[in-house]
């Protein structure tokens, strides 16, 4: 692997592929190989495979109603949202470019699968290579470009590096999501000093310096930054000390930046997901000596399609602040 003066730019692999712009992409797809050998872990629900699934065009202003509906178009006209143009088309995502932090993780792979299946061009980020290039590979049929870009969050030369890439390569970018992250639970009373620092610099430090370097390419003319947090960054519990000041911190950034960045066309959303069907998780069930039922979590694909909600909101509208919870609760 090439040193950390290289990161970014030699480690930014583009991936080609033929997009087929298959209309109707199979509502609930088989998991291949090689995804259930990067995710052997995962509880593979198909009920939410198909949540990501193009949902019903609906026609623009221009359009004829003809072929909606007698009462979908009276909903659509009562709401005054139709006559105004300001229903968004499914396909709003179609070419926007999209970077996604952890995009070889639980939440971050959900995520990039949704954008893909839009059709939105990709650059997945995370630590290993080998990962989100077998992540990419899975997804080169749904979307015209996807990028691996192994960079390490912690370190602000490969940020530094990955962050000039894809400046040069791109010149703008529509969409960052900051699904990366580092989650290590003690007892206040006697948690290691480095066990903190390696979290503040992976949870707070990294992402603000990624999206520091970022912020001038989302602006032309606008961008959304989603920034996927947890629950610990609204409350913190017993044994949690260090991570939920991490994540509390992790909000502080979003809303502060919010109101800098909202007059020049960047909406910034923050999503609070419970505990969610994902390998630290399952890490963490496992030093807390407690039996990991995946099954009664949050899915990463109930985050991902509510990030994808967020994301083809009319620009009308932002969405600030959003928490998800398992629908039974079982910690």
């Amino acid at each position: 692997m090439e040193g950390p003066t290289d990161a970014g730019r030699g480690l930014c692999t583009r991936l080609k592929g033929v997009n087929p712009k298959v209309p109707s992409p199979a509502p609930c797809p088989i998991p291949s190989a090689a995804f259930r050998a990067v995710y052997p872990w995962r509880f593979v629900d198909f009920r939410h495979s198909g949540r990501q699934a193009p949902l019903t065009v609906l026609p623009s202003e221009n359009a004829s109603t003809s072929s909606v509906s007698s009462r979908k178009q009276s909903e659509l006209l009562a709401h005054g949202a139709f006559n105004n143009g300001l229903v968004r088309d499914v396909n709003v995502l179609q070419d926007e470019l999209a970077l996604v932090t952890g995009a070889s993780g639980g939440i971050g792979g959900a995520i990039s699968t949704a954008l893909a299946k839009h059709s939105a061009r990709l650059i997945l980020m995370g630590r290993t290579s080998a990962k989100l290039l077998a992540c990419a590979e899975g997804l080169r049929s749904f979307t015209s470009s996807v990028e691996a870009c192994a960079c390490d969050l912690t370190k602000a030369e490969e940020i530094e590096g990955a962050c000039a890439h894809i400046s040069d390569k791109h010149g703008r970018l529509d969409i960052l999501i900051h699904c990366a992250g580092v989650i290590q639970h003690g007892n206040l009373a006697d948690a290691p000093l480095v066990s903190m620092d390696l979290q503040y610099a992976a949870n707070v430090r990294g992402p603000l310096l990624l999206t520091q370097r970022l912020l001038p390419l989302l602006k032309k003319p606008r961008g959304h930054i989603v920034f996927i947090n947890s629950s610990a960054g609204l409350n913190a519990r017993p044994n949690a000390g260090q991570y939920s000041a991490t994540k509390h911190a992790f909000k502080a950034l979003a809303d502060s930046l919010r109101d800098e960045v909202n007059p020049e066309g960047i909406r910034i959303s923050s999503v609070f997901p419970g505990r969610t069907a994902t390998a630290p998780i399952s890490t963490l069930h496992e030093k807390e000596g407690r039996d990991f039922k995946p099954e009664l979590l949050l899915q990463p694909e109930d985050v991902a399609s509510v990030v994808l909600n967020i994301l083809t909101l009319p620009w009308t509208a932002e969405v600030t602040n959003v928490s998800i919870r398992p629908m039974l609760k079982s910690y």
